[in-house]
């Protein structure tokens, strides 16, 4: 069985990207501070376009 390093790459991003998003949102909303998880939302959402169209 061949491993494929490219699928294991993808869903490793995204599952980083939603542990980062989910813990900044959480932390974000403990502080009582929206606009810092809308931020790091917006940072993420970018980062992975960016990443998409590079590759």
């Amino acid at each position: 069985m061949k491993l494929n390093i490219t699928a294991i790459a993808d869903r490793m991003i995204w599952f980083i990207t939603l542990i980062f998003l989910v813990l900044s949102l959480t932390i974000s909303f403990a502080l009582g501070e929206a606009n810092y998880g809308a931020y790091v939302l917006f940072v993420c959402l970018f980062g992975l376009i960016i990443f998409y169209l590079i590759r």
